[in-house]
């Protein structure tokens, strides 16, 4: 389901930021420099099966792509989230599918010029 979604929604971004291109493109900038740590964390989380730790950080990147207008990735953490409220598990699966798609996402941000400025 969350195949069909579009990985980058300019319009939605644009919507949700309220901010000028130039800065839009700051706020994506910020995004993809913030995606190593939350990785790290969300390994950390997988690797300890943390669920607390595991669910801020699904929040924080939720909350992200809903500003960054990223409704792909965000309705794989949607349905990540409600899987753990219902069971309390985070699958090998499920953190594969989160990990791939959070590649493709700085994939198609590289694609448009936006990468991480260190």
């Amino acid at each position: 389901m969350s195949e069909q979604l579009p990985i980058i929604d300019w319009e939605q971004h644009a919507q949700a930021s309220n901010l000028s291109e130039d800065m839009s493109r700051e706020l994506l900038i910020l995004f993809i420099q913030q995606l190593p740590e939350l990785k790290i964390k969300l390994q950390q989380a997988f690797a300890h099966k943390d669920a607390e730790a595991l669910h801020g950080t699904l929040h924080r990147l939720q909350g992200a792509c809903a500003y960054c207008g990223l409704p792909r990735l965000r309705s794989v953490i949607v349905s990540i989230n409600h899987e753990l409220k219902l069971s309390g598990e985070f699958t090998t699966k499920q953190y594969e599918i989160l990990m791939h798609e959070i590649t493709i996402v700085k994939e198609e941000l590289t694609k448009h010029g936006i990468t991480a400025m260190l």
